[in-house]
């Protein structure tokens, strides 16, 4: 039986953001307290995506993301975008992990997701 699930991506495993960063080539900055745009500062777990002028933060209690691209100007959206959908398939492994299932395929799709089979 298949099923379709769209994730909405907020960051709250920090093992899944390091794999997640990985994929993507991120640099991994780490916790604490890090400078953003002037004397802007964000609290959490860093990462700095190729590019980009400034790390992009994520609250792991609530999973909210603090970044300043400015608008693009100082790094691609896109970037951001394929952290947060390497972040959900890892998400989605874990869970299918714990839960006794394992990955059979995952394959690009024409519009940009991915679609994960799973079994077990």
């Amino acid at each position: 039986m298949s099923h379709v699930v769209t994730i909405k991506s907020q960051v709250k495993d920090e093992d899944c953001a390091r794999q997640a960063a990985a994929e993507v080539g991120a640099q991994v900055i780490g916790n604490g307290e890090h400078k953003l745009f002037r004397e802007q500062r964000a609290v959490g777990f860093a990462i700095k995506l190729d590019g980009w002028k400034f790390p992009a933060v994520f609250d792991l209690a609530t999973g909210a993301a603090h970044f300043d691209n400015y608008n693009g100007s100082w790094g691609a959206p896109a970037k951001l975008s394929a952290f947060q959908q390497a972040y959900g398939i890892a998400v989605a492994k874990k869970a299918a992990r714990l839960s006794g299932r394992s990955l059979i395929s995952s394959t690009p799709q024409a519009d940009g997701s991915v679609r994960l089979v799973f079994a077990g």
